[in-house]
C-alpha cells in the first residue's frame, strides 16, 4: 500500500505540477468559529478553533475522535491518517493531497500549525459518512458575527434551538477567551465571511432506483432538508411500487425516465404504471438519449439524464457547481452507495453557501 501511495504522489506531482517545497502559510485572523461534535459544544480556544481559508472549512483534527474517527498524525512527515472502521484518508500537508484506503488521490488543502493539523471539513464528513450543518448568527455577541459548526447535529434539535440552549455558553466563552488576550477589536474581517450563491440555482435530480440505496438517499434528503427528483423507469416502478409512494409522499418531484430507443411507447408504459402504483401523471421526463425533434411529443417536458457514475467524490461535484449569479445548474446523481456516502458533504456545502436548491419540476426549463 506504502508503495502505491508513493507512486500516486509521484504521478499526481510530474503531471499536475505539484511542488513538494514547503510554504510559509500565514494563520487566519482568530474569528468566533465555534465546534460542536454530537452536540457537545467543544472549549473556544485554539485546541478548537476551525479556520476559513481560501472559501474552505478546516477543522482540527483532534476534535475528530469525539465523532468516531480515529486520528494518527506524523508532525515530521507533515501527514495526518485518518480511520473509522475499514475506512481511511490520509493527508499530505505539503502536497496538499489526500488518497483514500482505495489508493483514490485528490486534491485537499490540509494544513499544520506546530503540532496541530487541520483537515476540510466536506470531505471528511463526506467519506466517512458524518453530517453537519453551519450555523451563523449576529445576534449572540454584539458587533460580531459567531459561526458554529455543528458535527453529526441531533435531527431533532434544529438550529434555532442549539442556539437557544447554549448562547450563553457562546457569550461566555468568546469573552472570557479575548479578555484574556486583550483583545479589542474582534469583529472577523471580511475576508473570513463564507460567499452567498443564493442567485445560484440547482436542480437536484436520481436515477436508477433499484440500485439499493435509494432509502438511505431520501433520508439524507429528509434530513438535510432538501427536496429533489426522482426519475423512475417502468422496470423502477414495476419492481418497487411501494418506493415510488414514498418518494411522492415525501414532497420529492417523480418523472419518467426513459431508457430504450422506443421513445413514446417507453413513456406510455412507465407513465401508465406510474399512475397505477401512485396515482401521479407528470410530462416530465428524463433520457440521454439523441433523438431527432420528430420524435419529441411536443407535451413533454425533456432533462438530460447524463447521471454520475463510479465513484465520484464529494469534492468532485462541489468544483463543479456554478458560481456566477443567475446560474442554473443540474446535479444528477445515480441512486448508489457512492451516492449515499458523498451526498451529506454535498448538501452540507450548498446548504452553507446559500445556494437556491430545488427539485425539477414541469415549468421548469430544461438545462
Amino acid at each position: 500500500m506504502k508503495k502505491k501511495i508513493l507512486a500516486s504522489l509521484t504521478a499526481l506531482a510530474i503531471v499536475f505540477g505539484i511542488a513538494v517545497t514547503v510554504f510559509p502559510i500565514s494563520r487566519a485572523a482568530v474569528v468566533p468559529y465555534f465546534i460542536s461534535v454530537n452536540d457537545t459544544l467543544l472549549p473556544f480556544n485554539e485546541n478548537n478553533m476551525p479556520l476559513f481559508q481560501n472559501g474552505t472549512y478546516l477543522i482540527p483534527a483532534n476534535v475528530l475522535p469525539s465523532a468516531g474517527v480515529f486520528v494518527v498524525d506524523a508532525v515530521s512527515d507533515e501527514r495526518v491518517m485518518l480511520s473509522r472502521g475499514t475506512r481511511f484518508v490520509i493527508f499530505y500537508v505539503r502536497q496538499e493531497v489526500m488518497i483514500d484506503q482505495d489508493g483514490n488521490l485528490s486534491w485537499a488543502p490540509a494544513h499544520r500549525t506546530g503540532n496541530r493539523f487541520y483537515v476540510p471539513l466536506t470531505p471528511v464528513a463526506s467519506h466517512f459518512g458524518l453530517t453537519y450543518e453551519i450555523i451563523r448568527r449576529d445576534d449572540i455577541i454584539p458587533n460580531t458575527r459567531v459561526s458554529v459548526i455543528r458535527i453529526n447535529p441531533n435531527q431533532f434539535v434544529n438550529a434555532e434551538s442549539f442556539i437557544g440552549l447554549h448562547s450563553d455558553a457562546i457569550r461566555d466563552s468568546y469573552n472570557r477567551h479575548f479578555n484574556a488576550a486583550n483583545q479589542t477589536d474582534i469583529a472577523p474581517p471580511d475576508d473570513d465571511i463564507p460567499p452567498s450563491f443564493a442567485d445560484v440555482t440547482v436542480y437536484l435530480s436520481f436515477y436508477n432506483l433499484s440500485a439499493g440505496s435509494t432509502e438511505e438517499i431520501l433520508g439524507i434528503l429528509s434530513n438535510a432538508g432538501f427536496l429533489g427528483t426522482f426519475f423512475a423507469s417502468a422496470d423502477d416502478i414495476v419492481e418497487n411500487p411501494g418506493l415510488v409512494r414514498r418518494i411522492a409522499g415525501s414532497g420529492h418531484t417523480v418523472g419518467i425516465w426513459i431508457q430504450d430507443g422506443i421513445y413514446y411507447e417507453e413513456y406510455q408504459s412507465a407513465s401508465d404504471l406510474l399512475f397505477e402504483a401512485a396515482k401521479l401523471t407528470t410530462v416530465l421526463v428524463a433520457t440521454n438519449l439523441t433523438l431527432e425533434p420528430e420524435e419529441l411529443p411536443s407535451n413533454l417536458v425533456v432533462w438530460d439524464s447524463m447521471q454520475s457514475s463510479g465513484n465520484i467524490t464529494a469534492a468532485s461535484v462541489i468544483n463543479a457547481l456554478p458560481t456566477t449569479s443567475g446560474a442554473r445548474h443540474g446535479v444528477r446523481f445515480n441512486c448508489s452507495e457512492n451516492t449515499a456516502a458523498i451526498l451529506p458533504g454535498v448538501l452540507s456545502h450548498l446548504r452553507e453557501s446559500d445556494y437556491t436548491v430545488v427539485p425539477i419540476v414541469e415549468t421548469a426549463e430544461p438545462i
